[in-house]
């Protein structure tokens, strides 16, 4: 029952709007691939970390800090004061 009704919830709601955006995964893309790789590639992260999307963002932060490599802390207590709350959150 658990597991129809999870399959039920994740296949039966439409993809927000934003996920659906091409440019978007264009940006989330890399991240994800360095992250599932426990890969920290300092200029990807140091681009995304001031990227104009906050969504990207707040994935970047959450990504390095997945990853847990030392070089991605400047870039993330940069974060801190985002008026986004999202963001430095993440």
């Amino acid at each position: 029952m658990t597991l129809r009704l999870a399959a039920v919830l994740v296949l039966g709601v439409p993809a927000p709007a934003a996920a659906q955006d091409e440019a978007l995964v264009e940006q989330f893309a890399p991240l994800l691939a360095a992250e599932d790789a426990r890969n920290y590639d300092p200029g990807l992260f140091r681009r995304a970390l001031v990227a104009p999307d906050s969504q990207v963002r707040a994935f970047a932060a959450l990504a390095a800090g997945r990853i847990g490599d030392p070089r991605a802390t400047p870039g993330l207590l940069t974060l801190l004061g985002q008026p986004d709350s999202s963001v430095s959150v993440a």
